[in-house]
């Protein structure tokens, strides 16, 4: 890119911004295409619409400039300065913000299975991903249907999320990798949507760069669905979950991989004591017992027969006596 250093007499920062756009050979659309800034957000910039850039926009611009040293402290400089001819805004009740900080973690379940262990080593990637700071650090959690795979990502989302300045973003991948990333882009405030789905990785990207953010891909069926939602830079954590073990992300991505296993007998018997109580799961062990053989450790299977007893008020042993019966 051509530099251009700010003249002596500008006093506009959005001449400055007009001049280093032009220089770049960059029209307003693409120029946002690589910054993340709206379009509508340049050209009121350029036109002294506004009377003091958001310190995000700021930067995104900067960065998709190329702006380095004192060139990039000038514009940074210069983009603090209100410029006197310039229309005020009112001050709004809400602060209005040109870059959107997503909080889209599903909610929390109260009854939860330890998964002490597994929750250790998510903390230990998020740990060791201080040591590559050049690295985007992924999880792939793997298991069979029913194990518990999202509500331990969404678990353990919960409790480090203070960690991400950036917002966190969760993305069902049961529908298709450009539907994912439309709507991705939009929880990112991206006003326009390119049409192709390189172009659209391209601003996820853009987007990203510079924050830390967490991302929950929930349920991918291979790791074709997962690449393109992987972040360009360093910052951001990825949590993946899946039945296939996703080795190529492993191999290739260095993605840490955490087995979901079934639960054990006495982890099957506290899920059942936390949503029955143990006054109720103590009054009948033989239809407990019964009941946890039945489900064979899956967490959803003995949260749908918890529900049925509880429901319908019905006791364990009738519960039990219907599993059998079944058989």
């Amino acid at each position: 890119m051509t530099t251009m250093a700010a003249p002596q007499n500008a006093v506009s920062f959005g001449a400055l911004l007009r001049a280093l756009r032009a220089a770049a050979a960059l029209s307003q659309e693409q120029l946002a295409l690589c910054s993340g800034v709206s379009v509508r957000t340049i050209r009121d910039l350029e036109r002294g619409r506004v009377s003091c850039p958001h310190g995000e926009s700021v930067r995104l611009l900067a960065d998709a400039l190329t702006l380095t040293g004192t060139e990039r402290a000038g514009f940074e400089v210069l983009a603090r300065r209100v410029h006197p001819d310039a229309p005020r805004r009112p001050t709004p009740r809400t602060p209005v913000h040109d870059t959107v900080v997503p909080a889209q973690l599903p909610m929390d379940i109260p009854v939860f299975a330890a998964r002490l262990a597994e929750l250790a080593q998510l903390d230990d990637m998020l740990g060791r991903a201080a040591d590559q700071p050049t690295a985007v650090a992924i999880a792939v959690l793997t298991g069979a249907a029913g194990v518990g795979k999202t509500a331990l990502a969404v678990r353990w989302a919960h409790r480090v999320r203070s960690q991400f300045p950036g917002g966190q973003l969760y993305v069902d991948l049961r529908g298709s990798t450009a539907q994912a990333l439309r709507g991705v882009l939009g929880a990112l405030g991206a006003t326009e949507v390119p049409e192709t789905l390189d172009a659209r990785v391209s601003l996820y990207r853009s987007l990203l760069a510079g924050r830390r953010t967490l991302i929950v891909l929930d349920d991918a069926c291979d790791v074709d669905q997962v690449r393109p939602l992987l972040p360009g830079a360093s910052g951001s954590v990825v949590v993946v979950t899946s039945r296939d073990p996703l080795a190529d992300l492993v191999v290739a991505e260095g993605a840490h991989p955490v087995a979901v296993d079934r639960l054990s007998r006495a982890e099957s018997h506290a899920v059942l004591v936390r949503r029955l109580g143990a006054e109720r799961v103590q009054a009948e062990p033989r239809a407990v017992e019964t009941i946890i053989s039945a489900c064979a450790g899956v967490p959803m299977a003995l949260a749908a027969l918890s529900a049925r007893a509880a429901i319908h008020r019905l006791s364990l042993s009738t519960v039990a006596d219907e599993l059998v019966g079944a058989r």
